[in-house]
């Protein structure tokens, strides 16, 4: 469980970027996103469970390690497409009359 916790703030990022991306009707790049984490944990977690080549076998420790760096690449591709739009999050100050125009 200690591999696996190391990888909930993997998880969580994407979670709630997922949300964000849904929330603004874009339900297509949260589904991308799930599918290329997904597909990644389904490579690796044989890979690391089993043993391959210069893998070692680990067991569930290797499920846990396949399944932190499938969270990792997902947050990674997350963190790309927020920054690639620029229109998703806005840092900075913004006016009370814009914060009440957008009421």
């Amino acid at each position: 469980m200690t591999i696996w916790f190391f990888g909930v703030v993997f998880l969580m990022v994407p979670i709630i970027a997922n949300g964000a991306l849904r929330a603004r009707g874009d339900a297509k790049t949260p589904m991308m996103v799930m599918m290329l984490a997904a597909a990644v944990n389904a490579v690796l977690d044989p890979a690391f469970i089993y043993g391959f080549g210069p893998i070692p076998a680990m067991g569930l420790e290797g499920a846990a390690i396949a399944t932190v760096i499938a969270r990792v690449v997902g947050f990674v591709y997350i963190v790309f497409i927020f920054y690639r739009r620029g229109d998703v999050v806005r840092f900075g100050a913004t006016s009370l009359a814009a914060f009440k125009a957008s009421t």
